[in-house]
């Protein structure tokens, strides 16, 4: 299709090569992503896996711009004029360069995603506001960590960084929803080093789906070997001064393209059972799916990543917000009494970020 299109519109002989070479290069970062991950040969995995990204971003934005070279192309095609004194060469100049533009255009516009999946991590001020929120609660900030997927191309130097950075930011509890690490070796030490952080209140970790996939028992395994404890379907009660502040973890269904609905009431159900009905109450979910369930439970702020923000955002939204019903994608919601913040995440597992960086945001209770 490259080389089809380069012949008809573009005429550009980057991309006559680049049709060429495209599936040998696609093949050689496959094998080597597939070595990597089957040998755990971990410099080559962030490697192979931008190789494979890069292709596969730079090949969608290609075709993406096909229909409007296609427009530019036949416009220019239809330019017959009449008497040959008629003819205006930068008419025809414009739109013969116009189709061959919006390629460039469009490579340099996934080029700037790639480079920024590599930023520093944002560490945002986010605030969310109660009528009836507790006295004691009142200023109580949260940092929270989610999706940090270590292994790929957020490493333990890359956190170490992260968290000397925060140090200087005050916040009395860390909640880590979810997704930790992909490379399992780096699991216990990065919950340690998130341990040293000096917080009034000692953190917590939930699960995500990438748990899973890596193996849950190897992952319970090297979570217990770090002092940081698991929340999954049960929960944890602070005592913020004559307040109880309920944080539960909700466990993950591990499916893609369900309903999890049921599942995830199941799971909050179990989380919340026996737990004070006073206080404050914050779920740990790495789906932010939960929101539509959680307040029944009585649950006042809901914590979530998983969704990474689509990647792809305009004005501090995902831009596929509109196409996703429902799906709380990235930033702050609400359902009834219940509040819900899905972060974009620390890290991902796919290098391509476009108006959607990276992010660890402080989470304020405020009272109104």
């Amino acid at each position: 299709l490259l080389r089809l299109a380069n012949k008809r519109i573009w005429h550009i002989s980057f991309f006559d090569k680049a049709a060429n070479y495209l599936p040998y290069t696609g093949w050689l970062f496959f094998i080597l992503f597939g070595a990597a991950y089957m040998f755990s040969i971990n410099f080559m995995l962030p490697v192979a896996a931008t190789g494979l990204a890069v292709l596969a971003i730079m090949s969608l934005i290609l075709l993406l711009s096909l229909p409007f070279s296609l427009l530019v192309h036949s416009l220019q095609s239809k330019v017959k004029p009449v008497k040959r004194e008629a003819i205006d060469p930068d008419k025809r100049r414009f739109l013969k360069t116009a189709a061959a533009i919006v390629p460039v255009l469009t490579l340099g516009t996934s080029t700037d995603g790639i480079a920024s999946s590599f930023d520093d991590v944002r560490i945002p001020e986010i605030g969310f506001t109660y009528k009836d929120l507790p006295e004691d609660l009142d200023g109580f900030r949260i940092w929270h960590l989610s999706d940090l997927h270590l292994g790929y191309y957020f490493q333990l130097k890359n956190l170490e960084e992260l968290l000397l950075r925060a140090e200087n930011k005050s916040f009395d509890l860390i909640l880590i929803t979810g997704d930790v690490a992909d490379d399992l070796s780096q699991l216990t030490d990065s919950l340690n080093l998130v341990d040293q952080m000096k917080t009034s209140y000692s953190p917590v970790v939930s699960l995500g789906n990438h748990e899973y996939y890596r193996g849950i028992k190897e992952v319970r395994r090297r979570i217990e070997a770090s002092p940081i404890p698991l929340l999954v379907n049960n929960h944890f009660v602070y005592k913020i001064g004559n307040t109880n502040l309920t944080i539960a973890g909700a466990d993950d269904p591990r499916r893609m393209h369900s309903d999890i609905s049921q599942f995830l009431t199941n799971s909050i159900s179990m989380s919340m059972q026996n737990a004070p009905d006073n206080g404050f109450k914050i779920l740990m979910s790495h789906r932010p799916n939960a929101l539509n369930v959680a307040g029944q439970f009585g649950i006042n702020l809901v914590l979530s990543g998983h969704t990474h923000g689509g990647q792809i955002g305009f004005n501090g939204q995902s831009i596929f917000e509109p196409i996703a019903e429902n799906a709380y994608l990235w930033g702050k919601y609400q359902k009834g009494q219940t509040k819900l913040y899905t972060s974009s995440g620390v890290g991902h597992w796919f290098p391509f970020r476009l108006g959607c960086p990276a992010e660890a945001p402080i989470i304020t209770l405020k009272k109104v």
